[in-house]
């Protein structure tokens, strides 16, 4: 197959978050991505010395030259906090904080796109309003996750329509919710903010249901070729497309395979 494709930016910056998670040091996950052939990264605004409101100046020129120091660059902020926080009293100041100073922080790292979820049928308006003029007032972009309600999340998107607003798109959780990520790209690609690469397994583990799998995996339910085809196509798109390792038995092995699919796929393309 030989098909023309935009000039959009499809490389991959895998999530550090998962790797983090499951034992390595910061430093360690940015080698271990780096000698894999990633050159760049996604960040997790929850993990500690990587929040926000907890960085100086100082650390936060700190962290953007340790990622510097491994050849990588910041593609963007993983910002996932209970969405149910920004509309509870008792989490809701908190959460808007925390929200508040990770844009600040992508700001200080060249205004990368900021990812976060929330209710796009319950969201407060004062909580919407508040996360619209601070993106709008820093120039950072936000990509709203919102896969159980995406007919709701992309009239919220066409209704506010701002140039700094559109949708994350995590194909793991499109299909968790019996959605099709590769139809909801090429149907909905102008609103498309952060595409992320994952995928689902078709085979349901007993008791326990569907699992996430590397990209691409033989198990799991993503065209892969589709999906990258219409991450090319989607004019709102900016950055890298986010590999999303959340989940996954061992990250790095997860991240290689997720690579080598999604760079297979371009060739068949």
């Amino acid at each position: 197959m030989s098909i023309i494709l935009n000039s959009s930016d499809l490389s991959l910056a895998p999530t550090v978050g998962p790797l983090v998670r499951q034992g390595m040091t910061f430093g360690e996950s940015l080698k271990g991505l780096a000698t894999i052939g990633f050159s760049s990264v996604q960040l997790d605004g929850t993990l500690s010395g990587m929040r926000a409101r907890e960085l100086s100046d100082r650390d936060r020129k700190d962290l953007a030259a340790t990622v510097g120091r491994h050849g990588m660059r910041v593609a963007g902020i993983d910002l996932f906090i209970p969405r149910i926080h920004f509309n509870d009293t008792a989490h809701q100041d908190r959460a808007m904080d925390a929200f508040v100073q990770t844009m600040s922080l992508s700001a200080d790292l060249g205004r990368v796109p900021v990812s976060v979820a929330i209710d796009a049928e319950g969201v407060e308006g004062d909580v919407l309003k508040g996360m619209l003029e601070t993106a709008d007032r820093l120039g950072v972009g936000l990509a709203i996750h919102g896969e159980d309600k995406l007919k709701a999340l992309v009239g919220l998107i066409e209704e506010e329509d701002l140039p700094m607003l559109g949708c994350g798109l995590d194909p793991a959780a499109v299909m968790a919710f019996g959605g099709d990520a590769v139809k909801w790209v090429q149907e909905h690609g102008k609103v498309l903010k952060v595409g992320r690469l994952s995928d689902l397994s078709t085979v349901a583990v007993e008791q326990a249901g569907p699992r996430r799998v590397a990209a691409g995996n033989q198990d799991g339910g993503l065209d892969v070729m589709g999906y990258r085809l219409g991450c090319d196509m989607a004019s709102g798109r900016v950055g890298p497309v986010v590999l999303d390792l959340r989940q996954l038995e061992n990250g790095l092995t997860g991240a290689k395979i997720g690579k080598a699919n999604w760079e297979d796929a371009a060739i068949r393309l």
